[in-house]
Formats: structure tokens, C-alpha cells, sequence
């Protein structure tokens, strides 16, 4: 390692250190074994370098976390992966988010040529239009309770409410959806008096509280979700078994880790028998719907019952009668040429 780069690695452990907590520059200095003068040159090269510091106390210095803002360094390859996640975001924008926007043109300015002029391309694919104050005011109102570990008051209109109910809810999270571009927010219900998941395009009102949350000792987010398929967490879990047809279903399947809990065995004529804990299989139905006819439902019973219930359904729907020779082998290849023909 070249001297440069050893000490911009130097001063990276030591802007996290800093980022952690206050440190005097004797104390910094004892913990990475180097000379007190050493740490308070490197204090002015990063405060310098734009890196906002506070004294805490005499002799104290921290980074001011409300005012920090991290410099990325990507080599090329980290770049591509960071250029990658970011056009998935806009992939999945259909509604102008000026916080996302902005992200999304910080981001590319940081990325090395091409991916910074491509990058900016795709932002400009975003849906246009004026976005909604109220939805970016709330989203903001929610950052700040969770940021600051306050408690927030919500109006809450879940899916099939007729109207909103106030919950105190103590934010513990905020969580992407891994299946589409929805937030929601986790956290303790005091009106409920246990831990709720909240769709951020559901609240309607939302107010930063003054009391500060009280984290449970025992929380652990990893824990938390751990059996959830997206963000439906639950204390309990039931054990879900899917049987894949041999094909290009079991290939599609083997190509990604869908669950941490998961487990894969072989059938003897090819097929593939999925098994995996769920908290909540309700969640699943859109990706279960997705692999048509070459995933079977094997458990639990009352799963296997809604699909065969929508199978009904959609027969009758397209007039169906049971009668499933009308279908011919040229309409059956035609079918799997558009599902896996495009080597997705």
C-alpha cells in the first residue's frame, strides 16, 4: 500500500471514530497508538476538508452528526454496484420525489464517467410533475422522530378504514419494502400497545412529540424481521412448502436466496420442494401468483385453499369449464417462451 493511500485509509477510521463518539486528542491518539500532534493535524485536515466538529466539553471533539455529511470514494467496481442500486430506485419511481431526485443527482455526481452521465439520464425518466408538499412534509416529520428518537403522533388510514386513527408510535424503524418502492415505518403503537408496521403512503398527518422513545433492550431489528417475507413481521411463524416443476422455474429459483430460512430439496423426477418459516404467508400470494402453473402449493392447507379458491376464479373468468384440452402444445410453448424466454 502506497503512503497516500494508507493515510486517506488513516483518516477514514479515524472520521468514524470522531462520527462514534468524543474523543480528546490525547485519548484518540493512546487508541490507535500514534502521537497526540498526529490526531490534531488530522482534526484540521478533515475539518478542513468540510467535516463539521463540535467540542462537547473542554478539549472534547465529536462530529456533529446533524451537520456531517459523508464523502463517498467508489473505485469503479463499487460505482457500478452503487449505479446499479441507484437506477432500480428510479426503475421504480412513479411519482416525482424531489428527496429522491436529489439523491439520485448527488449520487451520480460522485460516480466516474460513463456512469455519471447515464445516471442523470435516468433521473430524467422520473414521472414529472409537481410533487405532493403534504406526502414530502410527513415523510420529512417521520425522518425527524425516527433520526432523533422522538415520539411521533400519526393519523393512520390503513387500506380498508373508512377514516384515520391517531397513534402515539414510538419509531424503531424505517423499512423499504425488498418487493416494490413502498416505506413503511415500524414502531411501537401506544394506542395498540404493540409494534405495528405503518405504510408511509397511509399517514396523513404526523407530528414530532417532544418525550423521547423508549427503545426496548431486547429490540433487535435483524430479529425482527427475520421471518417476515418483505416487512410483515410477526412473533410466530408457520412453515410454508412449495413444490417447483422441473425447468426453468427450478433454475429461476435456485438463482436467488428468497428467504433466510429457507431450504431446498430435490425431487427424484426433477422438481424442487421450497420450505421456508413465515411470519405472515399473506405477503407471498403476489410472488407465489407469479410462477403460474409451475409452483404448487403443499402447505399450509389454508394457503393451498385461497389459490385453488383464484384458480376457480380466473376459470371462471375466461370461461373455462375444465375442459383443458382446447389448450394446444404450440399455445403451451408460446406461453413459455413469454414467461422464461427472456432468460430473466
Amino acid at each position: 500500500m502506497s503512503h497516500a493511500a494508507g493515510r486517506t485509509q488513516t483518516l477514514r477510521i479515524l472520521e468514524s471514530k470522531w462520527y462514534e463518539r468524543a474523543w480528546t486528542d490525547q485519548e484518540l491518539a493512546d487508541d490507535i497508538g500514534v502521537a497526540r500532534s498526529t490526531i490534531y493535524k488530522d482534526r484540521q485536515l478533515l475539518l478542513n476538508d468540510g467535516v463539521p466538529f463540535v467540542e462537547i466539553e473542554r478539549g472534547r471533539w465529536r462530529i456533529d452528526r446533524k451537520q456531517y455529511l459523508s464523502h463517498i470514494r467508489l473505485n469503479r467496481y463499487a460505482a457500478t454496484q452503487a449505479y446499479t442500486l441507484a437506477k432500480r430506485m428510479a426503475r421504480q419511481m412513479h411519482t416525482p420525489d424531489p428527496h429522491a431526485i436529489s439523491l439520485l443527482k448527488d449520487l451520480a455526481f460522485t460516480l466516474r464517467q460513463p456512469l455519471m452521465d447515464r445516471l442523470l439520464r435516468v433521473t430524467q425518466l422520473i414521472p414529472q410533475g409537481t410533487a405532493d408538499p403534504k406526502k414530502a412534509a410527513i415523510f420529512e416529520k417521520v425522518v425527524d422522530g425516527w433520526l432523533d428518537g422522538r415520539i411521533l403522533r400519526i393519523g393512520y388510514r390503513g387500506l380498508q378504514a373508512q377514516q384515520a386513527t391517531v397513534h402515539r408510535v414510538h419509531p424503531f424503524l424505517i423499512e423499504p419494502s425488498p418487493w416494490n418502492e413502498s416505506i413503511y415505518l415500524i414502531g411501537f403503537s401506544e394506542t395498540f400497545g404493540k409494534v405495528l408496521t405503518f405504510k408511509l403512503d397511509r399517514i396523513e398527518t404526523a407530528v414530532v412529540m417532544m418525550q423521547p422513545i423508549e427503545l426496548p433492550e431486547a429490540f433487535d431489528e435483524h430479529q425482527l424481521l427475520q421471518l417476515a417475507w418483505g416487512i410483515w413481521h410477526g412473533d410466530s411463524a408457520e412453515t410454508v412448502r412449495l413444490c417447483f416443476k422441473h425447468g426453468p422455474a427450478t433454475r429461476r429459483l435456485r438463482e436467488t436466496k428468497w428467504h433466510p430460512t429457507e431450504d431446498l430439496t430435490d425431487c427424484d423426477n426433477g422438481d424442487v420442494i421450497w420450505e421456508a418459516q413465515i411470519a405472515d404467508w399473506r405477503e407471498m400470494l403476489p410472488w407465489i401468483r407469479g410462477w403460474g402453473a409451475d409452483c404448487v402449493v403443499l402447505e399450509p392447507k389454508i394457503l393451498r385453499r385461497t389459490l385453488e379458491r383464484e384458480v376457480m376464479g380466473l376459470m371462471d373468468c375466461y370461461g373455462i369449464k375444465g375442459d383443458f384440452n382446447t389448450i394446444s402444445e404450440d399455445d403451451d410453448d408460446a406461453w413459455a417462451e413469454a414467461l422464461f424466454g427472456g432468460d430473466t
